[in-house]
Order: structure tokens, then C-alpha cells, then sequence
């Protein structure tokens, strides 16, 4: 009976301690295994106020990154009789924004001709060339609906020594050939007003949608990082950025 009793405590002892490690690794993996922790994302965005559409006029309404004087810093708007961004051919309207515009704000493009049953395409340039588009919104022909899309980039994973990160750009549009780049920062770094980056690196072909990774950096636990993507080599050129927190 003693014997009994010893192996049936001896069961549940060792029920117990499978429970635990297994409670003990669900809470684990129930953390972010990527290894941070999402502080804030930024991207540019631009949208089409399909009420104020008429025969003449698009009015436009724009969101920047932080702290951009889009007006000092040459962003511009475009405007194309198409579904998606034509690169190679000159646009039916483009405008830079007043030398006081900031990161955000609307615009009316004026002295332009809307016709019904067409598509277009305005697009926001983060500087006065079209190499900088990092935002389109869509008016689709036959419909006041409309649709947006823009410059994006996603955490993929954050270690002690890299991290990994995928981007999408517009249809068409050719990241390495239009001198795109990105980098990391300590701390919550501003785009237009940082110092050296902790690391940098580079689309590795045109494809719009990829993946990119930043390696041989060293990222603290605890720490605060800002990553940020550019559609240009200036510091005025930046389309997106992530603040995390390495796990």
C-alpha cells in the first residue's frame, strides 16, 4: 500500500513539473519571439477627397513623417490619367508644395481636366522628382471610390547583432536604381536631424516588395532603436520609419 502511495506521488510530482515546463515555455513563446517591441510606425500617405472632386479641381490631403517641412524640403504632388504610376512620362499636373507647408496638410490641384468614366493616379514625392514617390492614392474610373497605398516597411526579426525587415514600394517603382537606402539609429532618432546610424545598408535589386536587413551592428536589451527607410541619399528623403524596443 506504502509502495502504492509512493508511485502515485511520484506521478503527480512528475505531472506537476511537465506542467510547469510546459506553462514555463508557452509563456515564452507567447512574448514577441521576433525579439522587440513595436514603439510607434510612421509612413507617408496621401488621400483623395472624392466629395470635392469636380470637372477642374482634385483636392488632395497629405500625412509626412515627423517633423517634415514638406514645404522647405521640395515635396511635391503629381497627378496622372492612369491606374498606376506611369515613371517614364510627364505627369498632367505636378506641384510643389508652398514653401510653408509642414508634415501635413491639403492641397487642391487646380487647372486640371477630370473626366468621368477615366482613372488616375496622384502621387506624393518626398522632393521635387519622381524618383521620391513614396504615396499614390487611386481615383478609380466609373466610381468615387478610392484607394491608397504607399512607401511600408515591417520588423521581420531583431537580434543581439542584426535585424531583419521587409519594405514594398510602388508597383514599378526600382528601389536600387532610384539610390534608395535604409539605417538604424539608437534612441528615438528624427529623419532631419540625426547622427551617424548604428548601420546602413541598401535594396539589393529593384524588386518593389523585399526584404532587407541591416548586419555586424550590436543592439543592447532594453534599448531603443529607429529604424528608417529613404527614398533618396538626403536625410530629407524619408518615407518611413519604426521606433522599437529590443526585447
Amino acid at each position: 500500500m506504502n509502495n502504492l502511495k509512493k508511485s502515485y506521488c511520484l506521478r503527480s510530482m512528475l505531472l506537476l513539473s511537465l506542467l510547469l515546463i510546459n506553462s514555463l515555455c508557452y509563456s515564452q513563446d507567447s512574448t514577441n519571439s521576433r525579439g522587440y517591441e513595436l514603439v510607434r510606425y510612421d509612413h507617408c500617405q496621401l488621400n483623395i477627397d472624392q466629395k470635392s472632386v469636380s470637372g477642374n479641381t482634385l483636392s488632395l490631403t497629405y500625412e509626412t513623417l515627423p517633423a517634415n517641412q514638406s514645404g522647405q524640403n521640395h515635396n511635391s504632388l503629381w497627378l496622372w490619367r492612369a491606374t498606376e504610376v506611369p515613371w517614364k512620362y510627364k505627369p498632367m499636373k505636378k506641384q510643389l508644395l508652398p514653401i510653408d507647408a509642414t508634415q501635413s496638410g491639403s492641397y487642391v490641384l487646380e487647372e486640371i481636366e477630370i473626366n468621368i468614366n477615366t482613372a488616375y493616379i496622384a502621387c506624393y514625392s518626398v522632393d521635387s522628382t519622381v524618383e521620391q514617390i513614396c504615396a499614390c492614392a487611386h481615383l478609380a474610373a466609373n466610381s468615387t471610390d478610392n484607394t491608397s497605398e504607399w512607401v511600408s516597411i515591417e520588423l521581420l526579426e531583431v537580434a543581439a547583432n542584426s535585424l531583419s525587415f521587409r519594405y514594398r514600394t510602388m508597383e514599378g517603382y526600382l528601389p536600387l536604381d532610384y539610390g534608395n537606402w535604409f539605417g538604424v539609429w539608437e534612441g528615438m532618432a528624427s529623419p532631419y536631424n540625426s547622427f551617424p546610424p548604428v548601420g546602413k545598408g541598401k535594396p539589393v535589386n529593384n524588386s518593389n516588395i523585399n526584404d532587407g536587413a541591416i548586419n555586424n551592428i550590436t543592439l543592447d536589451r532594453g534599448q531603443t532603436y529607429t529604424l528608417i527607410y529613404y527614398t533618396g541619399k538626403k536625410l530629407t528623403q524619408a518615407a518611413a520609419m519604426i521606433i522599437f524596443t529590443v526585447k
